[in-house]
C-alpha cells in the first residue's frame, strides 16, 4: 500500500436549478492522509471516508494535476441524491440548496532513507 496525502478545497455556493450557482457562502480547507493501492482508490477512500460522499470519477474533472467534482448539499453539508424528495422540492424553488465545489490535490508521500 502507498500513503497519499489529499487535500480539499471547498467553496460553498447558493445553488439554484434555474439559475444556477449565486452567492458564495462558505469555504474551507481539509487534509488528510489516505492509504491505498493507487491515486484512484486513495480518492475514492478520501470521498466516503472523510467527507461523507458517494464519489464517481465520471463526474470529475481533471485540470492541471487538479480534480475538481461539485456536490449539491443541504444546509447541514450532506449530499442530496437527485431521487431525493428535497431534490424535487430544489427543483421548484421551495427549498434553499447549496453547491459544494471540490478541488483535490493528490500527494504521494515516500519514505526516504536518512543514510
Amino acid at each position: 500500500m502507498k500513503t497519499y496525502r489529499i487535500t480539499s478545497i471547498h467553496d460553498i455556493y447558493e445553488d439554484s436549478y434555474k439559475d444556477g450557482e449565486l452567492n458564495f457562502v462558505n469555504g474551507y480547507n481539509l487534509s488528510e492522509e489516505v492509504k491505498a493501492n493507487n491515486w484512484k482508490e486513495a480518492v475514492k477512500t478520501y470521498f466516503e471516508d472523510f467527507l461523507y460522499y458517494s464519489f464517481d470519477f465520471k463526474y470529475a474533472d481533471i485540470y492541471e494535476n487538479r480534480l475538481n467534482w461539485a456536490v449539491l448539499v443541504d444546509e447541514d453539508n450532506f449530499q442530496i441524491g437527485e431521487n431525493e424528495e428535497i431534490c424535487k422540492q430544489w427543483k421548484e424553488d421551495k427549498v434553499k440548496l447549496y453547491s459544494n465545489n471540490i478541488s483535490i490535490k493528490i500527494q504521494e508521500i515516500n519514505d526516504i532513507n536518512l543514510d
